[in-house]
C-alpha cells in the first residue's frame, strides 16, 4: 500500500469530474473519487459489497486506483460508517480505537493476519458523522462463508488456521489491544479460484478485521478515555463472547476475551459448523444467552465440544485437539494459556496430523493393555505405526450478528 503519490500524475479523460468525499456515499460504477487521505490518489467505484439495509448502517465498497490505460491497478476496500456522533462513545471506539489500532496492526510494519491500512478519515457530511476506512482488499469469502458453502476445513487447515491467529493475538497482547469480537465472519480466508470455484484456502494467511469495538489500552490512556464511560454493556457475538464478557466485567476490556473468543472458533473450525454450540431451530439471541448462561453455571462447555470425538484421528490428536480448547474456553481468564502456548501446541498437533495423514511413523500413547493386543504391529524405540496400530486395534474392540446489550437486560439474562 502505497502512503504516497500526486493525484496530478493521474490523466482523466474529458469530461470527468472528481466526485469529493461527501458525494461518495451515492454509489455508481466507474466513479472517479478523489479520496486525498489515502495515500493523495484518484479512486474509481467498481463494486458496492455489502450495501447498507438500514439508514445508518456501514457499507463496504470496492474501489481501484485510478491510472493510465494499460496499467494494473490495485484494488482496495472502502469500509464506510454512518451515523457516527463526534465525541460520543461510537466516534471513540468506531474511528479513534479503530484507526490507532489498523495503524499498529495493519501498517507497513503490522502483522500478516491483519488486513492492510491505506487511510482514514472522520468528517460530518450533512450534519452526520461518517468514518471511512481503506483496507486491504482479499479475494475470498469470510470464514463463516467457507463453511456454509460446503466447502469445510481439513484439520490441518483448521489447526493452521487457529496457529495463525493465535500469533496474531501474541501481538495485540503486546499492544494491549482487545478485538473483542473474534468470530467466524470477521476472518477473511485468502483462496486460490479456478473457474469460479474455491480450489485451495490458505488459512494461514488469514485475515482479521472489523476492529470497530475493540479497546487499545494505550490509546485509551493517551487520550485520557476511561474504561468506566464503556462499562455496563454486554458487547460481542452471541456463542463467541467470554464469560467475563456476558458477566459484564471490567475484564471485558483484556485480551483475555480473544483467547475464549479464539477457543470458540478454532472449536467450530475443527467441527465445520459457524457456532461452537447448537441450539434448538428459531432460538433468538436472548434464548441462545439464556441457554449458555445455564450450560456456563454447570461448568458445561458448548455442547458442539463432543463433536471433536469424531475427528477422524489417533487419540493423542483428538486428546490434544480437546485440551488446547478445553484451555483457551477456561471459565478463569487466568487459567487461559497464553497464546504463544497456543502456537506450540498447534505446532505439535499439526505434526501428528501431517504423519498420520502422511499414514507414516507416529507417536502415540500406548497402555500395557493396549500393547498385549498389538499381535503385528511394529514397534521400535518409541514409536508405532499407526495405520497398522488402529488396524489392530480396531480388531480388538479399542476404536451469531455483534449485538449490544445494557446492563439491565444482561443481568437479566443471567440471572443477577
Amino acid at each position: 500500500m502505497s502512503n504516497g503519490g500526486d493525484a496530478g500524475e493521474c490523466t482523466l479523460p474529458t469530461g470527468s469530474n472528481i466526485i469529493l468525499l461527501r458525494d461518495y456515499l451515492n454509489f455508481e460504477h466507474g466513479k472517479v473519487i478523489d479520496l486525498p487521505f489515502a495515500g493523495g490518489k484518484l479512486y474509481t467505484q467498481v463494486e458496492r459489497m455489502k450495501p447498507p439495509s438500514r439508514e445508518g448502517d456501514s457499507f463496504v465498497d470496492v474501489i481501484e486506483e485510478y491510472g493510465e490505460v494499460g496499467n494494473r491497478d490495485e484494488r482496495f476496500t472502502m469500509k464506510v460508517y454512518n451515523g457516527i456522533p463526534r465525541g460520543s462513545n461510537k466516534h471513540i471506539l468506531t474511528y479513534v480505537m479503530q484507526d490507532g489500532i489498523y495503524k499498529s496492526l495493519g501498517g507497513s510494519n503490522g502483522h500478516a493476519n491483519v488486513l492492510r491500512y491505506g487511510g482514514s478519515n472522520y468528517e460530518i457530511i450533512d450534519g452526520d458523522g461518517t468514518a471511512i476506512f481503506v483496507l486491504e482488499l482479499v479475494e475470498s469469502r469470510t470464514h463463516s462463508g467457507h463453511i456454509t458453502k460446503k466447502r469445510g476445513y481439513s484439520t490441518e487447515e483448521a489447526l493452521i488456521l487457529v496457529k495463525a491467529l493465535a500469533d496474531l493475538l501474541t501481538t495485540t497482547d503486546v499492544y494491549q489491544i482487545a478485538h473483542r469480537d473474534i468470530k467466524p465472519q470477521n476472518i477473511l480466508i485468502p483462496a486460490d479460484v479456478a473457474g469460479g470455484k474455491i480450489a485451495r484456502v490458505h488459512p494461514d494467511n488469514a485475515k482479521l478485521f472489523d476492529f470497530d469495538i475493540a479497546w487499545d489500552e494505550n490509546i485509551a490512556k493517551k487520550n485520557g478515555i476511561e474504561r468506566k464511560d464503556f462499562g455496563g454493556m454486554m458487547i460481542g457475538t452471541v456463542g463467541f463472547m467470554a464469560p467475563e464478557t456476558m458477566r459484564l466485567s471490567a475484564s471485558t476490556f483484556d485480551p483475555p476475551v480473544d483467547r475464549y473468543s479464539l477457543g470458540c472458533v478454532a472449536l467450530a473450525t475443527l467441527t465445520n459448523r459457524t457456532m461452537p454450540w447448537e441450539f434448538p431451530k428459531k432460538t433468538n439471541d436472548y434464548g441462545a444467552l439464556q441457554i449458555i448462561f445455564s450450560a456456563m453455571k454447570r461448568n458445561e462447555l458448548p455442547n458442539g465440544f463432543t463433536l471433536l470425538d469424531e475427528l477422524p484421528y489417533s487419540a493423542t490428536v483428538k486428546n490434544g485437539v480437546k485440551d488446547m480448547v478445553q484451555g483457551l474456553l477456561a471459565k478463569d481468564p487466568d487459567k487461559r494459556p497464553d497464546t504463544y502456548s497456543t502456537v506450540d501446541r498447534c505446532d505439535e498437533l499439526l505434526e501428528q496430523v501431517r504423519r498420520e495423514d502422511r499414514g507414516g511413523i507416529g507417536y502415540v500413547e500406548i497402555s500395557p493393555e493396549d500393547v498385549s493386543e498389538l499381535t503385528g504391529a511394529t514397534m521400535a524405540a518409541g514409536y508405532v505405526d499407526v495405520n497398522e496400530l488402529n488396524r489392530e486395534l480396531s480388531q480388538a474392540g479399542d476404536l451469531r450478528p455483534t449485538i449490544f446489550l445494557d446492563g439491565d437486560e444482561a443481568r437479566t439474562i443471567a440471572g443477577y
